[in-house]
């Protein structure tokens, strides 16, 4: 990818961010009653008992504020409110939203003069012999808009320029603190992800029904102790800061509890068995303290691994090459034809008998195990698509991967 072409994909991230960003705020600012609709009529509308507002949002971090630089954004409200000025729909508000370059925060309006201006259009056109002409088109007499239908548009639109990106998704995070009376630490890398990742998958629902959350539904999905990370993130910083950012934040641990950590990973096709146990190499070597000889049975620590809709032979495969470089581990089925054994699986690491790895086979061990470990817990789910459902009651970390190797890099 050319630097240019860099470039061009990191501002398309940061304006969809940005349109997210400001969908949680505005979520946030609704009235108790509320419900926004993500990817509405236009990017979020938000619609009351009797009134509705319809937001625009742009991010425009090269494009100053002229009329003819919101002139993209301004058409399709001015349409829709022509529509509904035809069928007596007269309770509803648009708003653009967003930043322009170099432009400082405010709420302005638009006079007639400049919606006007923002209507004529330069359109090129090129005859047979290739030479090139420009034409002004007039969006106003083609849309057979009246100036009273401009001022009656005028009269329901706002304009909110709002803060360049940081300082914006700043505000956001600030907005979420406030909101869950909790720390900046709490907001910034648990409360603010899962907003980010809750809004995202509203906005790819094809059902608009799916794509409308009220204030209330959508506050009480934002748990601090179950963040949910966001493919959007790893695209905004790249795969290097993604992963030191999150190895920095859940997987930097000097003094290790020893409460249970589970380990959930959801493998790619076509994966390779070396791929498999470079991983859970990497899981054990930080995670388990078999290595350390002079620790008390009671403070010994080894994770339990979850393979997600692994073929079991392939599991077996590996459990085989583990087992032949003299690597000791458990299942919980303490022989052939055994049923699922939760105290086999839980059995103590000791300098004799250093488990290092707590296999769990398939889902329902996993709820039956899960189910029955009352101490304190921490799930690890690294995922390719979507993650399982969130375990509640404890802390749940959710994080999404393009490749296994990122799961090496963080933890």
């Amino acid at each position: 990818m050319s630097n240019q072409d860099h470039r061009d994909a990191t501002a398309t991230i940061r304006g969809y961010i940005y349109q997210f960003d400001a969908t949680i705020l505005k979520i946030l600012n609704a009235d108790r009653n509320a419900s926004v609709v993500i990817e509405g009529v236009e990017d979020f509308d938000v619609l009351n008992f009797d009134s509705s507002e319809y937001c625009q949002c742009k991010y425009y971090s090269s494009k100053k504020f002229t009329p003819k630089a919101i002139r993209d954004a301004l058409l399709p409200m001015l349409k829709n409110h022509k529509q509904k000025k035809q069928t007596n729909q007269s309770q509803i508000k648009y708003q653009l939203y967003g930043y322009f370059k170099e432009a400082q925060p405010e709420k302005r309006s638009l006079t007639l003069q400049e919606l006007k201006e923002s209507l004529l259009k330069r359109v090129q056109t090129e005859d047979s012999s290739g030479n090139k002409e420009y034409n002004q088109h007039n969006l106003q007499t083609e849309l057979g808009l009246t100036d009273e239908d401009l001022n009656s548009f005028l009269e329901v639109l706002s304009i909110h320029i709002s803060e360049e990106y940081s300082l914006h998704k700043a505000n956001v995070i600030h907005a979420l603190k406030q909101h869950f009376s909790c720390s900046q630490d709490e907001a910034e890398h648990f409360i603010y992800p899962t907003a980010l990742s809750k809004i995202s998958q509203y906005a790819i629902c094809r059902n608009v029904d799916e794509r409308t959350v009220s204030r209330a539904t959508f506050l009480s999905s934002l748990d601090k102790r179950q963040p949910l990370f966001t493919a959007w993130l790893l695209r905004e910083r790249g795969e290097e800061e993604y992963c030191k950012l999150i190895r920095r934040k859940f997987f930097s641990e000097r003094n290790i509890e020893s409460y249970p950590r589970f380990f959930i990973i959801e493998l790619p096709e076509n994966i390779e068995n070396h791929e498999i146990t470079h991983i859970l190499s990497e899981i054990r070597n930080k995670w388990s303290s078999h290595k350390i000889k002079h620790k008390p049975t009671k403070e010994r620590y080894a994770p339990y691994i979850f393979l997600r809709d692994i073929n079991p032979e392939t599991l077996v495969s590996i459990k085989q090459n583990l087992q032949f470089d003299g690597i000791a581990f458990v299942d919980g089925y303490p022989f052939k034809g055994a049923s699922f054994n939760t105290k086999d699986i839980q059995k103590e690491q000791t300098n004799e008998n250093p488990i290092s790895l707590r296999f769990i086979n398939s889902k329902q061990d996993f709820d039956t195990l899960f189910q029955e470990i009352r101490q304190t817990k921490i799930v690890y789910e690294f995922f390719l698509s979507k993650p399982l459902s969130q375990e509640t009651q404890v802390r749940h970390i959710r994080i999404p991967i393009t490749s296994l190797n990122q799961i090496a890099n963080i933890v």
